[in-house]
């Protein structure tokens, strides 16, 4: 608001760059006085190079979409006339445990009601979950941590009391407690991995779900039915909202991007999406195995109201793997 902001450019990978460590490097130029209500910020430190945007498009709190042209403008157009799926839904972060290494793929000796399959941000596919981890799960049916554990569980445990009692996030109460379970743990979950090339989400709404447990390399968001969980992870997995998502997401390294909770919060999601049944049929297809991407990104047009150029502007931006923010 008090400066001219001549060049914002993201030099990640940049081949004038070069740092020793994994950085994420933003060049900024600016003039110590207000910018006219028309003025164009340059996205390259060449002239004449690369984008501009407008610098009253730059919202105070960011993050700064800096490339896309056209795709970009629709897309920030969309996350200003529709609501934002933190409007509806509370994003967390999945079940953490503190000591990987005593909670998960522990001994055969464990008894087998307290094993369940966690699932790691890895095991998530567009639609389907695909845990391969066992998980010690230590709590009832009402969340709690139990209150003894049986004779394998106990055996397994009890040697590393020091370690559990000293976990960043343990507060009182048994040793062997659990954290983040209430989220974790809820009926109707979608969830979607922290760290990604592109977003993938799954509703593990199926009856093999209910042992399964998102960990902290996951997010996830509680729905208030099957139908609304379907719902989300059709739309979470159509084109235009994963692209939305990946330039809104914390860079990170190799062509990887984090979504956090703020990103994925932020995403538009018109009011008749999770009450589409058209939507849930979708990813209950798809996790049958049926092929339905372009039908989809077709119904999810629909709901945002874009046009064939709109969708034509936001295909450029998918396949020139446009990612560039400050």
């Amino acid at each position: 608001s008090t400066t001219t902001l001549i060049r914002v450019a993201d030099l990640t990978g940049h081949p004038d760059a070069t740092f020793e460590a994994t950085v994420y490097p933003l060049a900024l130029i600016a003039r110590n006085s207000p910018a006219p209500p028309t003025h164009r910020v340059g996205t390259s430190l060449r002239e004449g190079k690369g984008d501009s945007v407008l610098q009253s498009r730059l919202s105070g709190g960011g993050p700064w979409i800096l490339a896309g042209g056209r795709g970009r403008r629709v897309l920030i157009a969309l996350t200003r006339e529709f609501p934002h799926l933190g409007d509806h839904l509370s994003c967390h972060l999945g079940l953490k445990t503190g000591a990987n290494a005593l909670f998960l793929d522990p001994p055969e000796s464990i008894e087998p009601e307290l094993i369940r399959f966690a699932l790691r941000g890895r095991d998530i596919r567009p639609f389907t979950p695909v845990p391969s981890v066992r998980l010690l799960y230590t709590h009832g049916a009402d969340g709690r941590p139990l209150c003894a554990l049986p004779p394998g569980a106990a055996a397994h445990l009890s040697p590393h009391t020091v370690v559990l009692r000293s976990r960043a996030d343990f507060a009182g109460g048994p040793p062997w407690t659990l954290f983040r379970i209430r989220a974790a743990t809820a009926a109707h979950r979608v969830t979607w991995p922290d760290l990604a090339r592109e977003l993938t989400a799954a509703a593990l709404t199926a009856p093999s779900d209910r042992s399964v447990v998102p960990l902290n390399t996951c997010y996830l968001a509680a729905a208030e039915s099957k139908p609304e969980a379907e719902s989300l992870a059709a739309w979470l997995n159509c084109t235009w909202i994963r692209l939305a998502a990946r330039l809104g997401a914390v860079p990170a390294a190799g062509g990887y991007v984090r979504f956090g909770a703020a990103t994925i919060a932020s995403l538009p999601l018109p009011t008749p999406v999770l009450s589409s049944h058209r939507l849930g049929a979708l990813a209950l297809s798809a996790r049958a195995g049926a092929q339905v991407q372009h039908e989809l990104d077709d119904l999810a047009a629909s709901h945002l109201g874009l046009s064939t150029s709109d969708t034509d502007a936001l295909r450029a931006l998918v396949a020139g793997g446009t990612s560039h923010h400050g």
